[in-house]
Parts: structure tokens; sequence; C-alpha cells
């Protein structure tokens, strides 16, 4: 199943970097063409090289390759989910002492919208 891993050597490191500041990332094959970085390249395939310069961006830039940034997702703190047991008792309410007038969140009967809603 495919070929062992082998670690990069820094010339091949070197030769990769020194391709796409030639002929730009995507041009994996061009790189493996080229004579001056086709020596130190023999043993590696243009999927190497893509993955390779994957994770050098990585590390370089700690984000990756994609330009567009991302706000970071934030969590809603929920209760744990109740099982879904035919026949069970209904389930004690989440709080206690509440007043009548207080407006309480029934979770299972609760709508929720689009991808947010339970599976």
């Amino acid at each position: 199943m495919g070929n062992q891993k082998q670690k990069w050597t820094a010339e091949e490191e070197e030769a990769l970097l020194g391709g796409v500041a030639k002929h730009g990332p995507g041009k994996w094959k061009n790189i493996l063409k080229d004579p001056d970085f086709a020596p130190f390249l023999t043993h590696r395939s243009n999927i190497d090289l893509k993955d390779k310069w994957r994770n050098l961006s990585v590390s370089t830039t700690g984000q990756g390759s994609k330009k567009k940034s991302r706000a970071p997702k934030i969590k809603a703190i929920t209760a744990a989910p109740i099982p879904n047991v035919q026949n069970s008792a209904p389930a004690a309410p989440l709080r206690r002492n509440a007043s009548p007038d207080t407006v309480m969140d029934d979770a299972p009967n609760s709508t929720q919208e689009g991808k947010n809603a339970p599976r």
C-alpha cells in the first residue's frame, strides 16, 4: 500500500521552497520537471510536494495557507442532553424556586433553527 514515508531532507525542503518561489504554489509538476530542482526531488511526487508545502505553510504562519482569517467559534454552555427513553417520567425542571412569572426554557421542546438543531 504505497511507499513508506521518508523524512524530508533540508535540500529537498530548499528545493521545494525555491520551486514555489519560481513557479508558484500549485505548480508541483513544473517544479518536479525543472532542472534546478529535479535532482533534489527525485524521490518525491507532486502529491508529496503539495502536502509538504501545506505543512510548511501551517508551521510558518500558524494558520495554514488560507488567506481568509476566521473568528474563533464560541460554544454555548448547555445542559446535558436528556436521554430519549419512551415511557419515562417527565424531566424535573432545571431551576427550582422560580417564580410563576419566570419563563423557563424546556430544552427538549424548545425550537432550534438550522444546523444547530439536535440530530
